[in-house]
């Protein structure tokens, strides 16, 4: 008998993705769900295009803060960064647990990346990971072609 797994779905489509850009506009579109899945290209390519807006946002501030002589307390800057986190959190608290659904565990689990330098740890950990290749409980995989393979425990 070959060693074969059956829970993988044999109808995974690994070609490209929507590319970085169209990762991002998916988790900005989908904010607040946190079911389903995400997988790492998703998970990375949301992450890419928030530093991509947060450093060009914390320059321009800056330099506003240092013509208008406020370049010790950068208060335009904090400001302008702040908008943009306050814009991002809960689309990314979503993906995060969408990820965390990607590999078979619980949304929840999230809340371990509150814990200093364990969490973080834990969630690059998790954001490496490859997605599991079949249905589980979250749903089918993100590249599934719509067929629903049954998990077998």
């Amino acid at each position: 008998m070959a060693n074969e797994n059956v829970n993988e779905d044999p109808t995974i489509d690994d070609g490209a993705g929507p590319g970085i850009f169209g990762y991002f506009k998916k988790c900005m579109n989908n904010y607040a769900n946190g079911s389903g899945r995400a997988q790492r290209a998703e998970y990375w390519s949301f992450t890419l295009v928030v530093y991509l807006i947060l450093i060009p946002v914390g320059v321009v501030g800056f330099m506003i803060d240092s013509a208008i002589g406020n370049a010790e307390t950068p208060f335009v800057t904090f400001a302008l960064i702040g908008i943009v986190v306050l814009a991002i959190v809960i689309p990314s608290i979503a993906l995060a647990a969408r990820r965390l659904h990607d590999v078979g565990l619980s949304g929840w689990l999230y809340l371990i990346s509150l814990i200093p330098y364990v969490g973080g740890l834990f969630m690059l950990v998790i954001s490496l990971l490859p997605s599991q290749r079949f249905t589980n409980k979250y749903g089918p995989h993100p590249k599934s072609s719509g067929h629903q393979v049954e998990v077998f425990n």
